[in-house]
């Protein structure tokens, strides 16, 4: 009897489905907690390099005008003389390092990496420098944005896995779609029962994490794949929006344009990445194991008497 179509197609998305959590499913629970790093980086930061790095040491300066860039630079380069040259400064909260303080940032003699020099931007005081390279926020900066590769090699790899979970979610979605309106159907598509154990309990979990969070995981997905490989998206040019998208890009995907409100939402979809790669790990295996302890075991025959 021939296999109806759409219990076929069902099939081969689940497969697809399937294949895309073993193959790369694991890095892109990394990118999803690399991700949910990132967006928590001022309190990380403020925890690897201390307070004074990143707070003023005399708040009552706050509205009085900023110290010149060039007492900024001075101030570094006589306090920090490890700080070779300088490459550039960023005002208080204006680069990617959130600080109250001003930077001053440049290469470190006798070794690789970026050193950063904070100095008070009111009065161009000295207040800390590290290299930025020794921090496990780098090490979260480099695996989300290269996965720890050279970028050349990195940005097109991160690419292609965002592509592979953009085909994840919505298969997953197609999947867990209710087939018909019924209420019922759909809210036990949408509920985590407490009663619920075993098998049941981590599809449940699995597609509750997934329903809830699909929109946020889309987008997040579409504009890290727009950022690691611009050049995928070249058409945008023909509308109008091309390099234009850059910042609305950034903003959608750092805290959906919501402020601190999608900051939460973004640390949590980074969050559900590593609870469905387990959650679907642990459904696929016992499934696995299922099936096997149903095949039935060949016969065992007597060994011929000599």
């Amino acid at each position: 009897m021939k296999e109806p179509s759409h219990i076929r197609i069902r099939r081969i998305w689940r497969q697809v489905h399937l294949w895309i959590a073993l193959t790369v499913g694991f890095v892109l629970a990394l990118l999803g907690l690399s991700g949910s790093v990132l967006v928590l980086r001022a309190p990380l930061l403020q925890w690897e390099v201390g307070a004074a790095a990143v707070r003023l040491q005399n708040p009552s300066l706050i509205g009085t005008p900023f110290a010149s860039q060039e007492a900024w630079k001075q101030s570094a380069q006589t306090a920090y003389p490890q700080l070779v040259r300088v490459m550039g400064t960023a005002a208080p909260r204006g680069g990617f390092l959130v600080s109250d303080n001003a930077m001053v940032f440049g290469p470190v003699q006798g070794r690789k990496g970026i050193g950063i020099a904070m100095v008070d931007p009111y009065t161009a005081d000295p207040r800390a420098f590290f290299v930025f390279d020794d921090l496990w926020l780098a090490k979260a900066v480099a695996l989300h944005r290269s996965l720890l590769l050279p970028p050349s090699v990195g940005a097109p790899l991160l690419a292609a896995c965002g592509v592979a979970l953009l085909i994840s979610v919505c298969t997953g979605a197609w999947l867990w779609w209710p087939r018909g309106w019924q209420w019922s159907r759909w809210r036990a598509a949408l509920t985590l029962h407490r009663r619920s154990r075993g098998l049941r309990f981590w599809m449940e979990l699995h597609n509750v994490a997934a329903a809830y969070l699909f929109v946020p995981l889309l987008l997040l997905t579409l504009t890290g794949v727009w950022l690691a490989r611009p050049g995928w998206f070249t058409w945008l040019d023909a509308v109008g929006l091309g390099r234009s998208f850059k910042p609305t890009a950034s903003a959608l995907h750092a805290e959906l344009m919501l402020g601190v409100s999608g900051q939460v939402i973004a640390v949590v979809a980074g969050l559900v990445l590593p609870v469905l790669y387990v959650s679907g790990l642990v459904m696929w295996w016992r499934k696995r194991a299922a099936r096997l302890a149903s095949i039935p075991s060949p016969p065992s025959h007597p060994c011929p008497k000599v």
